[in-house]
């Protein structure tokens, strides 16, 4: 890193001591450089929280694809529900994916949602993803921004109402769970052959879906932090020497 490399040329440890070499200017450098890095430099710190394709999202699709899409015109609207855990960590959902297919020789833009669920049932859309590009059959990630959601709640995922894609099914054909000791768990599959306020029936369909949910919050790197303790402590100390020798 930059400003560990720059610090290590301002700075010489001798008898003990910690002596700054570096020219009056180079402190400011130091400090604008020490600032950048503390503010810069984080960890993400997103786990897969819910899903069938495996704690790491990367399952496989089946070759059995949804009843979403032209072969069942009249079906408009699927959905699959989860309750969140209790855990503050994993309530920030980042992203939601899901195994889809639109065309082997085109694409189209395609949104998801999540609902809030209203007696067992999706009931008013809590927040929508940005568009992905959904073309041939795999997995599209749709992203969400500063989703928070509410502990020990359920929650409905919902592609964008169309009848030109599918939602694949994942290849091991089981349901989804709760992952990375998440705390969430399985609500229930539905479909709807009218809108969001028609009629809901179950389904025992297990369509492919992961959940990441997590933060990004500024974490700098061990060698940051000790590179400013060296910028802190050396400043204090020619600050002690120089009152010293006046």
């Amino acid at each position: 890193m930059e400003f560990v490399k720059f610090a290590k040329k301002c700075f010489e440890f001798r008898g003990g001591k910690v002596n700054f070499i570096g020219h009056p200017q180079a402190m400011k450098t130091l400090l604008t450089l020490l600032a950048s890095a503390l503010f810069a430099v984080s960890t993400s710190h997103a786990e897969i929280v819910f899903g069938n394709l495996g704690a790491n999202g990367s399952g496989a699709l089946s070759d059995s694809g949804s009843d979403f899409g032209p072969s069942a015109s009249t079906l408009k609207i699927l959905a699959q529900g989860f309750t969140t855990g209790t855990d503050p960590d994993f309530l920030t959902i980042q992203s939601v994916s899901i195994g889809a297919f639109y065309d082997n020789f085109a694409t189209a833009s395609r949104t998801l949602s999540i609902y809030s669920n209203t007696g067992g049932n999706p009931g008013t859309v809590v927040a929508t993803s940005g568009a992905t590009t959904v073309g041939a059959k795999g997995l599209y990630t749709f992203s969400f921004s500063s989703l928070n959601l509410s502990a020990s709640t359920s929650y409905w995922v919902v592609p964008q109402f169309s009848d030109d894609w599918f939602w694949y099914v994942n290849a091991a054909e089981e349901q989804p769970v709760g992952l990375n000791s998440s705390g969430y768990s399985y609500l229930g599959t539905k479909r709807s052959n009218n809108d969001i306020t028609g009629s809901w029936s179950n389904t025992i369909q297990p369509y492919s879906l992961t959940i990441t949910a997590g933060s990004s919050a500024p974490i700098p790197e061990p060698g940051t932090w000790a590179a400013a303790a060296l910028l802190v402590g050396g400043a204090a100390f020619a600050r002690w020497r120089k009152r010293k020798v006046a």
